[in-house]
């Protein structure tokens, strides 16, 4: 018994240390990205100590008295290397390895009612997305990109509702494209009181007194203009959380129509259109490739269908020449960008129509004057299909 008492103190700790070793190269190596720089000096040290325990039982098998346990140190050392091994090929053969967390995505509504602000006009009950806390069904994150116009700026809210020990806060602020360049984004937030909740906080009611205004000690207050303060009661409901497990569809081919009575504009049938989608397979955006041309130029046009507008809603469209170069005498090529109504849709958004008034041209004085000869604002309709 005391023959093998050197090998047992030395081997099972050998093997503890090199299985946990490997498991904890290959659990970093899982996970992707510089964290295999983790696993390469995880497998350094590993090899490290079994050299250590062959260099060490080498030198202790010259003396005799030490040879059993010098056999014992190189037993080890052989040992620490096959649990290290084992330890590392667990990972990907039992499905060890890093696991990102699950976050759910869901649609859903919201609105916000304020008190006592001025110039603020609501859109009634706007679109939003919901976002799970991690590896659970809780709703962590409720976000609503319209709740209405503020100042001709679109009002959008953040949601966090709390849990216990973690109270709900709230964050409000202007859409950053409604403000002037270079210009602070107004944006008001802090604690919220919660009327009613559902358990796992997809629905609910909260009322936000006196949230203050934010001011960036760098940049400045935003423009005095704005409310000091906001106070008002913001409410939300969520939809079923979509499969996890669930991709984006493939973009898909689709039809569009653009009519802009008094110009010089043509169906071009070389075109294409290209359909992209949301992972609830809502139309995300669409964008048309040479399928009309102005004044003898093919056009680009792009519609950007996020957040799952409505009747009524306006979207982002983009209109511009699809060529490289400009045309003779200008010094950049000429571009319409900005909202339109939606006057048609259907519920994922597949077909529709919406209404262009007055889309300004691009101007970049930093380039050039404005083009010469060609709308400096276009009116009309878009009309498309996805397929």
């Amino acid at each position: 018994m005391n023959r093998w008492l050197p090998t047992a103190v030395l081997v099972v700790p050998a093997a503890a240390i090199g299985g946990y070793l490997g498991y904890s190269a290959g659990y970093v190596a899982s996970q992707g990205g510089l964290t295999g720089i983790g696993a390469i000096l995880i497998v350094l040290l590993a090899v490290g100590l079994a050299m250590i325990l062959v260099l060490v039982g080498l030198v202790l098998r010259a003396i005799a008295r030490w040879r059993r346990l010098a056999r014992a140190l190189l037993i080890a050392a052989v040992v620490l290397a096959a649990a290290g091994t084992a330890g590392y090929a667990a990972v990907p053969t039992f499905g060890l390895g890093y696991r990102p967390p699950i976050v759910r995505e869901a649609t859903g509504s919201a609105s916000v009612e304020l008190a006592a602000v001025d110039g603020f006009a609501t859109s009634g009950t706007s679109d939003a997305d919901c976002t799970s806390i991690a590896d659970g069904l809780a709703a962590g994150l409720i976000f609503a990109g319209n709740l209405g116009e503020l100042r001709d700026g679109t009002l959008r809210a953040s949601l966090y509702p709390g849990g216990p020990g973690r109270p709900s806060r709230i964050e409000l602020f202007i859409d950053a494209a409604d403000v002037p360049e270079g210009s602070m984004v107004p944006s008001w937030g802090g604690e919220v009181e919660v009327i009613e909740q559902s358990g796992d906080s997809t629905s609910g009611r909260v009322r936000f007194d006196d949230l203050p205004i934010f001011v960036d000690e760098k940049i400045g207050p935003p423009d005095s203009s704005w409310p000091a303060t906001l106070s008002g009661v913001f409410s939300w409901a969520c939809e079923a959380w979509l499969d996890p497990r669930a991709t984006v569809p493939p973009p898909a081919g689709g039809g569009l129509r653009l009519e802009l009575p008094g110009l010089d504009i043509r169906l071009d049938q070389a075109g294409r259109v290209t359909c992209d989608f949301e992972k609830d397979s809502a139309v995300a955006g669409l964008t048309s490739l040479g399928s009309y041309r102005l004044q003898d130029w093919p056009l680009s046009v792009s519609i950007d269908l996020g957040g799952e507008p409505r009747i009524g809603d306006m979207v982002r469209v983009m209109i511009g020449l699809f060529s490289k170069e400009p045309p003779p005498g200008l010094e950049y090529a000429p571009s319409w960008e900005g909202l339109a109504l939606v006057e048609d849709l259907d519920a994922g958004e597949a077909t529709g129509q919406v209404r262009l008034d007055e889309l300004p041209a691009g101007i970049d004085p930093s380039i050039g004057p404005p083009p010469t000869g060609w709308p400096v604002a276009l009116t009309g309709t878009i009309a498309w299909t996805c397929a």
